[in-house]
């Protein structure tokens, strides 16, 4: 991965394929899972890929053809997913972008974070 494309908290896969949470991003890539805390090099992680059973454990609901889940108190409205051949796509409010499509974890968590949601990503 190149660290550009990566935020604090966002969720990759490390050399093991094991989930692991970015803490800092800099000349090495601070990361941690349950077990351990360490740095890291951007070729040493690698994207989580976005799926329907990853979209289902966090909360998301399948409606209409498409996966939603409501913002948060202070965010009115729904962000939705809609899958097609090269991914997903999003809207917020049925507003599409087509644009941007989210293939992995940390792109959908981006775009939440984009919407004012602080959503925490299991795997």
């Amino acid at each position: 991965m190149k660290r550009e494309e990566l935020m604090i908290n966002d969720m990759v896969f490390d050399y093991t394929n094991s989930p692991v949470k970015v803490c800092a991003v800099g000349q090495d890539i601070v990361v941690k899972n349950s077990f351990r805390i360490g740095s890291l090099e951007p070729n040493e992680l690698s994207p989580i890929p976005l799926t329907e059973e990853i979209l289902v454990k966090n909360g998301w609901d399948f409606r209409d053809r498409q996966y939603a889940i409501e913002c948060e108190e202070d965010v009115q409205g729904i962000v939705e997913l809609s899958r097609d051949k090269d991914g997903y796509y999003w809207s917020i409010n049925w507003d599409e972008y087509q644009i941007i499509r989210i293939h992995y974890v940390h792109e959908l968590q981006h775009i939440l974070r984009l919407c004012g949601i602080d959503k925490e990503i299991s795997i």
